[in-house]
């Protein structure tokens, strides 16, 4: 039930993608924050009596947290498997050597793969690339994660090339904007969706989730996001927010099952157990979800 946890350590993003959900207004940041200890208190009352097999670090940008190293060194002292989430525009060569000594991978977002594109959706772009440069001259496994929409689409073979070629992995997910939005894919042409098609056919080898890979041949073909049947991360996990607060997931913020400083297990895990008695994790449509292992 504490299986995977991701926990939100940042409450601000230093970019401004338009297609996420805090830019367009699903979610509000909350104000406060937790500290290294507050977190290794948690994962010691977890791990003392459940197993924990990963945690994610996330945010807003979890960069923007000087003791992100040391957040991520606390989950590592308890559990095996530890990601970061990252823009990577604030990595530099210190931080970067210090996660691979930690023992972190890095799952990079990206909008582009050239540093001279235009850059219209977010910004940040080659410093992102200089950053994930960073990564993996340090030797921090690495995951490239791309929105495909409809400006960047043509950049995917790229991608998967460039991932090939570094032991890189790759998920890419569907633009989550309404089909009328101009970044949404539904503006492709038949021609230029049946193009990409082939490309991520082709590609297969390089995408860590199947489920990802599936969804976004689903979009293509059919014009809508398929649902996900079964959550393990809903069914395993937590989400914890910057204030502490505990939900089955990310987008199911409706109900808190507590707060990592003061709640029993019994207590958490009776709470979780009845919100997935009224509404078990999946089916779920969203298309902003990397909570999927």
């Amino acid at each position: 039930m504490l299986t995977h946890q991701m926990w939100m350590v940042a409450d601000q993003c230093n970019l401004t993608c338009t297609y996420c959900y805090f830019e367009t207004g699903e979610y509000s940041y909350t104000p406060s924050r937790l500290t290294a200890s507050d977190y290794d208190r948690w994962l010691r009352r977890c791990t003392s009596h459940l197993p924990v097999r990963s945690v994610a670090l996330t945010g807003g940008e979890p960069l923007l947290r000087p003791d992100l190293v040391e957040l991520a060194a606390v989950a590592r002292r308890h559990v095996d498997m530890v990601r970061v989430f990252t823009n990577a525009v604030r990595v530099t060569d210190e931080i970067a050597e210090e996660l691979a000594r930690v023992g972190c991978s890095a799952d990079v977002s990206i909008d582009h793969v050239s540093p001279d594109a235009a850059d219209q959706v977010r910004g940040g772009t080659k410093a992102t690339l200089a950053g994930i440069e960073r990564l993996d001259a340090a030797g921090v496994p690495l995951q490239i994660v791309m929105v495909v929409t409809s400006l960047n689409w043509r950049e995917v073979e790229e991608l998967v090339r460039r991932a090939r070629d570094r032991t890189w992995q790759v998920e890419l997910l569907a633009v989550s904007v309404p089909s009328r939005h101009p970044l949404s894919m539904s503006t492709l042409t038949h021609a230029e969706r049946t193009e990409l098609l082939r490309v991520i056919d082709e590609s297969a080898d390089v995408f860590k989730s199947r489920v990802y890979f599936e969804r976004l041949r689903h979009f293509l073909t059919a014009g809508r996001i398929s649902m996900i049947r079964s959550c393990v991360t809903g069914q395993e996990g937590v989400f914890v927010n910057s204030d502490g607060e505990i939900w089955v997931c990310a987008h199911r913020g409706d109900m808190s099952l507590g707060n990592i400083r003061d709640v029993s297990l019994p207590e958490l895990l009776a709470g979780k157990g009845a919100v997935l008695a009224r509404r078990p994790a999946g089916p779920c449509a969203s298309t902003g979800c990397l909570s999927l292992t």
